[in-house]
């Protein structure tokens, strides 16, 4: 029989465990209040999308269409969420019990007829104890989003894109095969912009005007991911060999602006002396400043201010900039480039680097030489 210390001091570890776990109850609690009105947000969305289904459907005599012919299910995907970790009360266990019902029903058309995407720890070591093949790991998107996860994505759609910009091709075609794409794999808003004509320093909305062989075609991509925080990349696509020589000249003082900017997005610094770096290179170039040199990003697009001379907001740690200048020669043409940088103690890291330049820019580099 334990001793009258040895119960004391079990109560006391009770009840200091009972106060770690109120906390965390507390904790769990906000953010099951915030992700309920997360939802509760799209609720206008969706009667309004009801609401015009049903007016359209009403209107209607007959739809053809083969996705609404009844057909004999052959294979099927199950695309299910849990979490990573415990103490979240009877979530995975209730969504496990759920899955394995599911699971069976579909079990007659052979395991490798049945694709399952489990998203979170849990339901995925579940989905690997029950014989059944994981397509895919989604564990991160059970875990704290980040800037990077958007980023990525940008980065993503842009090799898939620079694919397909080739002669013939629309600028609304190409738009339209970029946001299919980003749509698809998670973005939840997004702005892409894109130039194909003279001067190349603007971006606008797309036209049906076709791609020429010889273009100097921009694609601009300003994408929230799948948690909500915006991203931007801009790169120029020079579609063939040798072209656009005067243009690659003005993109690489662009870039030489935005590195000696980027030097100074650092804490302690402020906006205005990131926008006076930028201002430098231009002034040594004769390069005239067409709008700012970048702006905040966030949660929303833009977050409120921009990188130029009368901001003196000081720079802290994780702050997010997209630097693009629009500069001009004296011909008036420029070169719209862009990335994102968060600032961090050691300086500014790039969020946006991993995408690889357009096709011909080692051989411009070797005519400018």
């Amino acid at each position: 029989m334990a001793s009258l210390k040895e119960v004391k001091g079990r109560i006391a570890s009770v009840n200091n465990t009972r106060k770690i776990t109120s906390a965390m109850k507390m904790v769990a609690s906000a953010k099951l209040h915030k992700a309920q009105a997360a939802i509760e947000s799209m609720l206008p969305y969706e009667r309004r999308l009801h609401h015009i289904l049903t007016d359209f459907m009403s209107n209607c005599t007959e739809v053809t269409s083969p996705f609404i012919v009844k057909r004999e299910v052959k294979k099927v995907a199950v695309v299910v969420f849990a979490s990573n970790t415990s103490l979240c009360g009877g979530f995975n266990a209730n969504v496990i019990r759920h899955l394995v019902d599911l699971l069976a029903e579909y079990k007659p058309l052979g395991l490798e007829n049945i694709l399952v995407f489990p998203v979170g720890k849990k339901v995925a070591d579940a989905v690997r104890k029950l014989g059944f093949r994981i397509e895919g790991d989604f564990q991160h998107m059970a875990d704290k989003p980040s800037y990077q996860e958007a980023s990525d994505l940008a980065i993503a759609a842009f090799e898939e894109v620079v694919e397909y910009i080739r002669p013939g091709v629309t600028e609304k075609e190409v738009i339209g095969y970029a946001e299919g794409y980003l749509r698809a794999h998670g973005a939840e808003d997004l702005l892409i912009l894109s130039r194909g004509e003279y001067p190349h320093a603007f971006i606008n909305r797309p036209t049906f005007r076709r791609i020429e062989k010889d273009d100097l075609f921009v694609f601009s991509v300003e994408i929230a991911g799948v948690y909500g925080y915006w991203t931007q990349i801009i790169r120029p696509i020079f579609l063939s060999r040798g072209s656009h020589r005067e243009a690659y000249e003005v993109l690489c003082q662009v870039k030489e602006a935005i590195q000696a900017g980027v030097e100074k997005f650092r804490p302690g610094n402020l906006i205005c002396d990131v926008d006076e770096a930028i201002n430098r290179v231009a002034r040594k170039y004769e390069l005239s400043k067409g709008v700012w040199a970048g702006h905040s990003m966030g949660i929303d697009l833009g977050d409120g201010y921009n990188i130029g001379e009368s901001n003196k907001m000081e720079i802290v740690p994780n702050m997010i900039l997209t630097f693009h200048p629009s500069l001009l020669d004296k011909n008036g043409e420029g070169v719209l480039y862009a990335d994102t940088y968060v600032s961090t103690e050691g300086g500014a890291r790039c969020l946006t680097d991993k995408y690889r330049e357009s096709p011909y820019w080692e051989d411009l580099k070797e005519l400018v030489k």
